[in-house]
């Protein structure tokens, strides 16, 4: 009999839990979610992650808050994400710098995998090498000209070390054989004041980065790191069409804590998916340089766990340490 009441009780348990779960899908959003982005205020991929965050707001009725958490190479806003909730109100606009990279170079107080749920991939874009706009280079054999004459070879500026700038020269580098020396920034935008001010030769930069300072002629693309060619610059060669096979494309997706409901990660694909669907929206993103992406929560978790081990191999082979 007493078994028979604990059966029944445990069948009501699971009955209500099941029946919570699907409700908070179907309730889900009823407050505002907070998207924590390992960037400070007013960078390239903070801007693009407030506009999702607007799209998102206005398709669902409460707000996306961006929360700023920028520092440690994004292990800061890993760990807030980790130890929130997990009920899909916390978000991490993640990329391969804490997801793959920073795990690869330094140890760390989070399981990239094991502690997060993706969501969803949604944006790459690749890279361009960037020399300054009074630089007498215009193109990459230029480039390669100078560097075999210039007394100790080319300085080229990055993000900092281990950051995709840092990485991605260093594979030109090798493929080139050129004599190269790094200067590692403490950021973008401190690296990129200087490649302006042509105190570092090169640096390899985003469209979105360097967009204003295309147009100001204070900066100049000589190729680019991606498949093809961008198509607003399609005067700009990729890497491989000039011999020089540096093919490149960071990531940037959503991941919520560990354990968050998966009908509630379903619910949150389903309204950023949204957003990036939208004509204007795509439009917008591609005139900045930026590849919306497609793709399942599923195939997204399978992107960071491939990633990590590329990241591992590439940090031995060029022996990057932590800062």
């Amino acid at each position: 009999m007493r078994l028979h009441i604990i059966n029944r009780l445990a069948l009501t348990l699971a009955i209500v839990l099941a029946a919570g779960t699907s409700l908070s899908a179907q309730n889900f959003p009823s407050r505002p979610i907070t998207l924590i982005v390992p960037f400070p205020a007013g960078a390239t991929v903070d801007v693009t992650a407030r506009r999702f965050a607007d799209a998102v707001s206005k398709s669902t009725g409460q707000r996306v808050i961006v929360d700023n958490r920028a520092g440690a190479g994004g292990a800061v806003a890993a760990m807030t994400v980790k130890e929130a909730r997990p009920d899909g109100y916390t978000l991490m606009l993640t990329y391969d710098g804490p997801h793959a990279l920073l795990p690869a170079i330094q140890p760390v107080t989070y399981d990239p995998v094991k502690d997060f749920a993706p969501v969803a991939l949604l944006w790459t874009f690749s890279s361009f090498v960037t020399v300054p706009g009074s630089s007498p280079v215009k193109s990459m054999p230029e480039l390669v000209a100078l560097a075999k004459t210039k007394a100790g070879g080319l300085t080229y500026g990055s993000q900092g070390v281990g950051s995709p700038g840092h990485i991605q020269a260093a594979l030109f580098q090798k493929v080139s054989g050129l004599p190269m020396t790094h200067v590692p920034y403490k950021g973008g935008a401190p690296m990129l004041l200087d490649l302006v001010a042509g105190r570092v030769d090169l640096a390899f930069g985003t469209y979105l980065g360097f967009k204003s300072q295309l147009a100001a002629g204070q900066a100049r693309f000589l190729a680019t790191t991606a498949t093809e060619r961008f198509s607003l610059l399609p005067e700009v060669p990729t890497m491989i069409q000039i011999g020089y096979p540096v093919e490149w494309a960071a990531w940037f997706g959503l991941v919520a804590p560990a354990g968050t409901p998966a009908d509630v990660i379903a619910k949150l694909h389903s309204e950023f998916r949204k957003a990036a669907s939208d004509p204007d929206f795509a439009k917008a993103m591609v005139e900045e340089g930026i590849n919306l992406m497609q793709g399942t929560p599923q195939a997204f978790g399978d992107l960071i766990a491939k990633d990590i081990p590329r990241m591992a191999t590439i940090v031995k082979e060029f022996d990057i340490k932590g800062e």
